[in-house]
């Protein structure tokens, strides 16, 4: 029987073969907001919903980034996720986005996303540092860059060695530090007196460490570069001779 499948039937398969390596090689993009007009996931059906204040998309051109809209929060509103995103302390898991903080806002309002097992981001507090760090647990992990009220490209991933930060597609930093997340909020985190002011753009949540190309590509034009012709051939290739070996 196996024998007598028709070629197109085994190319097929090798191709669903292909796409299943590739897939288990890139991981993918969880979640992702493109806040052109609304908060809906543009990927999956993890919409945000509005939990405080009245959360809004800007379309005003200096406070958004790409597309034709922005998440514009003032201090006292924010959003929940419909599912947590939760992460093991072995996963690898990245977040890419645009931020741009509002020049008169209060140096404490510059939480991004928030958890309740006590992860947040902050963009900015001068006691510490005017930029963005990473808290876990009231440890700041990480902590560079610096507030100017414009906009930059802010990018976390995490693996097995850590976190690496990166801004404006320069890696700034890493830490050796591991831990479960579960992120549950945007714009706010631990404390009602850190919700983000100023405008937010392109949310991504990856299930895996993006590489520099991919951070590049966000960088340079928001998109998630797809695998290269000569890569998908190889992988189906791959997938028919791994099948041609079990017949």
């Amino acid at each position: 029987m196996k024998e007598k499948l028709f070629p197109s039937m085994k190319a097929s398969l090798g191709a669903l073969a292909a796409i299943s390596l590739l897939s288990a090689a890139q991981g993918g993009v969880v979640a992702h907001y493109t806040f052109d007009s609304d908060f809906t996931d543009s990927v999956g059906s993890n919409d945000l919903l509005a939990d405080g204040g009245t959360p809004t998309t800007t379309t005003t051109a200096s406070e958004v980034r790409f597309g034709t809209g922005a998440l514009s929060l003032d201090g006292s509103s924010d959003l929940n996720f419909t599912s947590s995103i939760a992460f093991g302390v072995s996963d690898e898991w990245s977040v890419s986005f645009w931020g741009k903080r509002a020049s008169d806002a209060d140096f404490r309002s510059g939480m991004v996303l928030g958890t309740t097992d006590g992860f947040i981001w902050t963009p900015d507090n001068p006691s510490v540092v005017r930029g963005i760090r990473l808290r876990i647990n009231g440890d700041n992990d990480v902590e560079v860059g610096a507030d100017d009220a414009q906009y930059h490209h802010w990018v976390v991933t995490a693996d097995s060695s850590g976190f690496s930060l990166y801004r404006d597609n320069i890696l700034l930093d890493t830490q050796a530090s591991a831990t479960n997340v579960t992120f549950d909020e945007v714009g706010t985190g631990a404390s009602a007196a850190n919700i983000y002011d100023g405008s937010i753009d392109e949310l991504y949540i990856f299930d895996e460490a993006i590489d520099a190309a991919v951070i590049e590509s966000l960088f340079t034009s928001n998109t998630v570069p797809e695998p290269s012709p000569l890569a998908l051939i190889g992988l189906t290739s791959l997938g028919l001779l791994k099948r041609r070996r079990r017949s």
